[in-house]
């Protein structure tokens, strides 16, 4: 793990559908104008995703739905989202898939 590849994240999924997660990271990958490396933060997603898994890495993190619905956030230098930009995400935002014909099954970051 030298150079982060497994990443320091923990994440959580309660009964009322809110993930949880902590991460140590300077970036401040959760959307907080302070930094708050180990204390758990809320992501909120659409009252509508109900969310099956999720994975966290380094440097970005990802979350499926049950109706298999990817969304990401993250350092998003090298466009690690997916999302078709660069643009450091700070919220979940919904990986368009759907002209491209793809189902999403399994996530790993």
């Amino acid at each position: 793990n030298d150079h982060g590849q497994l990443g320091k994240v923990n994440a959580e999924i309660n009964d009322q559908n809110e993930n949880k997660e902590i991460k140590e990271n300077e970036s401040g990958y959760i959307h907080n104008p302070v930094p708050l490396y180990y204390l758990p933060q809320y992501v909120l997603f659409p009252k509508s995703s109900k969310i099956q898994s999720c994975a966290c890495g380094s440097e970005h993190s990802l979350v499926i739905s049950t109706s298999n619905e990817c969304f990401s956030w993250g350092w998003n230098e090298h466009g690690n989202c997916g999302i078709g930009n660069n643009i450091d995400q700070w919220t979940p935002v919904k990986i368009n898939l759907s002209n491209k014909h793809i189902i999403v099954k399994k996530i790993a970051t």
